[in-house]
């Protein structure tokens, strides 16, 4: 019993010795924790609580074990090899270093100099640490305060909540993380891109410090858009893209080939043309963007008018017809023709085909195409009354006898036929209903009237009412016969005077001598007798008609002259008008077309084809122009028509827009016939005739062109080119050369090691690095 006493009395000492050992902490601790002691290695197998007191323990958590609470207290290291989670940490004192696992909360506090925490690979919810935090292997955490610097050679990734007063390690981001700087700034990474937070920051996101909105600019109701992901007007970070949007064009207009957008931003929109009526549009941030970017539709062009023709033929009552449409532009399929009477409202169009005899329009519909407008066409075409038949036969008669008349006709009603008489040769004026009774030769008319079918029918016949001879009486005696006497006859010849083109129609009457079967002869005014000829003067000129009529047996032969002239239609005032597109300087950009003055066709030689209207498509000197009147047939003189300039086509520039040219120098040519102007980047550029070169040069980096070339009549091409250096494919740094890099942008040593002109730093090669303002370097590999 005595010696068990001793051995207890010096087990007691010894405790009371160690407990006086620099780094060894002996404290009650509470019921239920497990206290670990130097030298100690413990698995733990429960939710319990775990106090380190003195140095080199190491507290073992397996696999799908949970531990309540880690606690330390010394001022020595610690170890924890976590498989498992472990719900709280607390550190007051010490070192405290965290293998692997998951935590709730880590909370620590540092005491003694060189106090902290190591994380070697761990997730955590939420981190305080008022001593240094060192890094090892990748960790994730929720949630970090860090009062001191953050150091090591791993990486945390920081999802929530990040406050920080340094950092030589490596912190990654979301770019919703709200970040909190103390008296330093501070790098942190999201997706590949470094960003610095300024010193004393507060709750500040990479979005709220970096992030850019893109929004579409004013557009005035040409376009509408809409897409499945809204990244419109939210903030996104370098690469991040706003989606694809589908833009559609308002009625009315299209999307020509080769549209554009604009943008404020740094990078070009993708621009992919679908069709006439929509595109997809998309964009992503670029790297010098920053605050806003707001992408501008151009408005787009209207819906051109397209050309075609409806063809009607005229026809006559009761014959069939096809209507023949064709256009270049539309598409020929339609709804149907449909058809008015010439004159009338157009709210009595009708799609029933017309029949009765008149003057119609025919109208079709031909749907919008491509880029063209719903196109109508209309054409005027005639139904005509056919032409009847039936013959009119008066018996020659003796005076005082009863005239027969005779009438057949199978297209009219003869039975109210009116029938007129005049003697023969006179004017139709004298045309009487009464039954002539003296002797003569006439001409007798009949007239049917028209009906549905057929046109009003005139019938003719010529006739003789003989004199009566009255038998004298016998008697012895025998007289001698009386000479007879031949009256002068009466006659009209008249000739008016005509414009060039007219037809002539002279008018002959005559009471007395008959004028059937006269020729008209002509001469030129002051020439011979022997000149006169039954050709029908044309030509501009003075002439003189003459008619000679036979005698008969009560009146003497006649000769009837009249003197008329052919002279050119006085040019109309205002003879044609010119419609185009105008342009500058007095030239057109478009076909032009020229119009003739309403009632009037025009044509570019004298005896040429008449035509209302003709189109120039490029530019003319002097021509002569020539009128008629559409209803008469009358011609003018020539009158010299003024000069048309006409240029349609916008400069060439020996590019394509949008391209990145990789080279150190780009040559481009820009022609035109009429060049005007070209500025490069707002500035002028000399110009050598109607060409101009550029020589656009890389600088080393990559430099933006904008191109705006400009003819004299107005038209205007536009490009935007960027010439790049070879190396900026790769983004490889070649050795030696000066080249440009631009802030904030990743670029790629080579293997090997390299310096910078100006800075005495050698640098390795393999890796990624990016330069903190824009400028020009000269990188050497050693």
């Amino acid at each position: 019993m005595r010696g068990r006493i001793k051995k207890f009395i010096a087990l007691v000492m010894s405790l009371l010795v160690m407990n006086q050992l620099p780094g060894f902490d002996l404290i009650i601790s509470k019921a239920a924790s497990n206290y670990l002691y130097i030298d100690t290695s413990v698995t733990a197998d429960s939710e319990d609580t775990y106090v380190f007191y003195s140095g080199g323990c190491t507290l073992d958590v397996a696999s799908g074990i949970t531990v309540s609470e880690v606690s330390v207290t010394g001022p020595n290291t610690y170890v924890v090899e976590n498989g498992g989670t472990i719900n709280s940490v607390t550190s007051s004192n010490g070192t405290l270093n965290l293998n692997g696992g998951s935590y709730g909360t880590i909370s620590t506090s540092q005491v003694a100099e060189g106090s902290g925490v190591i994380f070697n690979g761990i997730t955590a919810s939420a981190v305080t640490a008022n001593g240094p935090i060192q890094l090892n292997g990748n960790n994730t955490v929720t949630s970090l305060t860090a009062a001191e610097e953050i150091t090591g050679t791993g990486a945390v990734t920081v999802s929530s909540y990040l406050s920080v007063s340094g950092s030589t390690a490596t912190i990654y981001v979301d770019k919703e993380t709200q970040i909190s700087t103390l008296n330093s700034d501070v790098t942190v990474y999201y997706d590949g891109t470094a960003y610095s937070i300024p010193a004393n920051s507060t709750d500040t996101t990479l979005l709220s410090e970096y992030g850019t909105r893109v929004s579409f600019g004013p557009v005035d109701s040409y376009v509408t858009w809409s897409s499945a992901d809204g990244k419109l007007d939210t903030p996104l970070l370098v690469g991040e893209s706003i989606g694809t949007y589908q833009c559609t064009v308002a009625e009315g207009y299209y999307f020509p080939e080769g549209y554009t957008v604009t943008t404020t931003g740094n990078a070009t929109p993708t621009v992919t043309r679908i069709d006439e009526s929509e595109i997809q549009v998309s964009y992503t941030i670029a790297d010098t963007d920053l605050g806003e970017v707001i992408i501008t539709f151009p408005a787009p062009n209207e819906l051109e008018v397209g050309t075609g023709t409806l063809t009607i033929p005229d026809v006559k009552v009761g014959e069939t017809w096809e209507a023949t449409v064709e256009s270049e532009t539309n598409s020929n399929a339609h709804d149907g023709v449909m058809y008015k009477v010439k004159g009338t409202n157009d709210s009595t169009y009708t799609t029933q085909a017309p029949t009765a005899a008149g003057d119609y329009v025919a109208r079709v519909v031909l749907p919008a195409t491509g880029i063209y407008k719903e196109l109508t066409i209309t054409d005027e075409f005639t139904i005509s009354k056919k032409i009847g038949e039936g013959t009119l036969s008066v018996a020659d008669v003796t005076a005082g006898e009863v005239m027969i008349t005779e009438i057949t006709s199978e297209t009219h009603d003869k039975s109210t036929a009116i029938i007129e008489y005049k003697v023969t040769g006179a004017d139709d004026s004298t045309y009487s209903t009464a039954e002539p009774s003296e002797a003569g030769n006439y001409t007798a008319r009949a007239t049917m009237a028209e009906n549905d079918t057929y046109e009003e029918l005139i019938l003719t016949d010529e006739f003789t009412v003989i004199e009566k001879v009255v038998e004298p009486e016998d008697t012895e005696d025998t007289k001698e016969p009386e000479e007879v006497v031949k009256l002068e006859g009466s006659a009209i010849l008249s000739v008016p005077d005509y414009y060039y083109g007219m037809a002539i129609k002279p008018q002959l009457s005559s009471a007395t001598n008959s004028t059937t079967g006269v020729a008209v002869e002509y001469k030129s005014y002051g020439a011979s007798d022997e000149t006169y000829t039954k050709t029908v003067p044309s030509n501009v000129g003075r002439y003189i008609a003459r008619v000679k009529l036979l005698e008969n047996d009560k009146y003497k032969a006649m000769v009837l002259t009249d003197e008329f002239t052919i002279s050119y239609l006085p040019v109309p005032q205002d003879a044609y008008s010119l419609i185009g597109e105008v342009g500058s300087n007095g030239y057109y950009v478009s076909d032009v077309t020229v119009v003739a003055k309403d009632g009037y066709v025009v044509s570019n030689s004298l005896n040429g084809e008449y035509v209302e209207q003709f189109t120039l498509s490029v530019s003319t000197s002097s021509r002569t122009l020539y009128f008629m009147d559409a209803k008469t047939g009358a011609k003018s003189e020539g009158i010299v028509m003024a000069v048309v300039n006409i240029d349609r086509e916008s400069p060439n520039i020996d590019a394509d827009n949008n391209k990145t040219y990789y080279a150190d120098s780009l040559a481009i040519s820009i022609s035109d016939t009429n060049l005007a102007s070209v500025l490069v980047n707002g500035e002028n550029i000399d110009i050598d005739g109607n060409r101009a070169m550029l020589d656009l040069k890389s600088d080393g980096g990559a430099e933006e062109y904008d191109i705006v070339v400009t003819d004299i009549a107005g038209n205007v091409r536009t490009m935007k080119v960027t010439v790049a250096a070879e190396w900026t494919k790769s983004g490889e740094i070649p050795s030696g050369s000066s080249i440009k890099l631009e802030s904030g942008k990743n670029y790629t040593l080579g293997d090997g090691s390299w310096t910078v002109s100006g800075d005495s730093t050698t640098y390795s090669g393999g890796s990624t690095f990016y330069v903190g303002s824009d400028g020009k370097y000269t990188f050497n590999k050693q």
